[in-house]
């Protein structure tokens, strides 16, 4: 009889740690979130998608961007960048995807074309060493497009 109460005791601990690693899990998720989400409404980080979605309306535009001589540019490689290591996130189901999509499914749909144009803006500027080409946001914009548009709410950038 007490090895089948101790049976029943170690089995209880058991379930009840397997219950506190799921929790915990699922709170690291939320954390996550919430300091990515904090991490991309930072304005510094919002100047760079305003310039994406506005001054970016073309290949050359980004060309001509990359020439001035203010930091727009790179404020808008900062932010696409940091959109890209969030669909990392979400790829890699460090973030839940509904959630992020949720939130911000709409700047990644509205930036889409944009985005297209500054990758190849930025191969007429320096094709020889263009590396990276945000796979990531690239993968998750596409999916989100072809979600309805009433998955989410107008995009505020």
């Amino acid at each position: 009889m007490p090895a089948v109460i101790a049976i029943a005791i170690s089995a209880l601990a058991l379930m009840i740690s397997f219950i506190t690693l799921l929790d915990r899990r699922r709170n690291d998720r939320r954390d996550l979130f919430l300091g990515m989400h904090e991490r991309l409404i930072e304005l510094e980080l919002r100047h760079g998608r305003e310039v994406l979605a506005v001054s970016v309306t073309s290949a050359q535009s980004v060309v001509e961007l990359h020439s001035y001589q203010n930091n727009d540019y790179e404020l808008a490689c900062k932010a696409l960048s940091m959109l890209d290591v969030a669909a990392l996130y979400v790829e890699r189901g460090y973030i839940s995807r509904s959630l992020f999509v949720e939130e911000w499914g709409s700047v990644y749909s509205s930036l889409k074309g944009n985005v297209e144009w500054f990758i190849e803006g930025r191969e007429l500027i320096d094709r020889e060493h263009l590396t990276w080409t945000w796979p990531h946001f690239r993968v998750l914009a596409d999916e989100i497009s072809k979600l309805s548009p009433s998955a989410f709410p107008p995009a505020l950038n």
